[in-house]
């Protein structure tokens, strides 16, 4: 087995919902940061409000869209 799919063995044994928050807060942060570094290079307002509801928002949907592309992945590896 690769060690790409025993990486993800360990990432399913602790949990969805543990991958999903971790993700999602990781994914945040760096949408946020990217975000803010727009806003003061291009000199545009600064809306932390929208900025964080934009990063959580996109966090989410990067981390659901990894875990299925994950398992898509795992699941035809297992079937080989």
């Amino acid at each position: 087995m690769s060690e790409y799919m025993q990486k993800w063995e360990r990432i399913r044994e602790k949990g969805k919902l543990n991958y999903m928050v971790s993700q999602s807060l990781l994914s945040g942060l760096v949408c946020f940061l990217t975000l803010l570094l727009f806003s003061v290079l291009f000199n545009t307002p600064l809306t932390v409000g929208l900025f964080i509801y934009q990063s959580i928002f996109l966090g989410v949907v990067l981390s659901v869209t990894s875990w299925i592309t994950n398992e898509k992945r795992y699941k035809k590896h297992k079937q080989k």
